[in-house]
């Protein structure tokens, strides 16, 4: 797994995740680490384009905080650049298009001609248009319902639409959880309400809001 080369294309400085650094490194850690043919390990059969790998060993490997870790593989999975699979002391992470990434020249003028055309969506884009499509259906649904705290996943979409960042996402989401989502005494009603609540006041350098919403 350690042998050998990897290549990148200079579009790779498009790619929509390119400039938030923490997830770019592992990504690009998760890439050179990748098998590039299917292997043994500890009685798991690991294919190309996977990584036995954990948080902590890439919070070592890299530096990083294992929350910093968490947050960036969050990214690739919304993403779908990876796919993890967990086990009890590990995951298998695998790269969803390791193909496309390591093509030689030839299978990669093959594949240009199958690819759709510009005015086509990828499938890349196709999964998350449906993925947030699901989302705000599902927030639709619960709109007559009782209180339903977010998953992180609704926060970081909604953060960055607004403008704002993925850890601010990951901020808001910790401290509310650890509040049980209570705002001072009362249950939160909108926590959509409560992220404006967040970004503005984040802009003024203040980070834990206390608005009755």
């Amino acid at each position: 797994m350690n042998n050998g080369w990897i290549k990148t294309h200079r579009k790779f400085k498009e790619w929509e995740w390119y400039q938030d650094a923490n997830t770019f490194r592992v990504f690009f850690n998760l890439l050179i680490s990748a098998n590039h043919e299917p292997k043994k390990w500890r009685g798991f059969d690991i294919g190309i384009g996977e990584v036995p790998t954990g948080r902590k060993k890439l919070s070592e490997e890299l530096n990083l905080s294992e929350q910093n870790i968490r947050t960036a593989l969050k990214h690739l999975e919304l993403t779908n650049e990876i796919t993890i699979k967990s086990h009890r002391e590990f995951s298998i992470i695998k790269l969803n298009n390791w193909n496309q990434y390591q093509l030689t020249n030839q299978q990669t003028n093959q594949l240009t001609n199958q690819q759709p055309t510009n005015n086509q969506p990828t499938p890349n884009h196709t999964i998350r248009t449906k993925r947030i499509k699901e989302l705000k259906n599902k927030e639709e649904e619960g709109k007559s319902k009782r209180f339903i705290p977010p998953s992180t996943e609704e926060v970081i979409l909604l953060f960055l639409e607004k403008g704002s960042t993925s850890q601010e996402a990951d901020n808001f989401w910790n401290f509310y959880e650890s509040k049980g989502w209570m705002v001072g005494k009362n249950k939160m009603k909108s926590w959509k309400a409560s992220v404006s609540v967040w970004i503005a006041r984040n802009k003024d350098n203040l980070t834990t809001p206390n608005h009755d919403y």
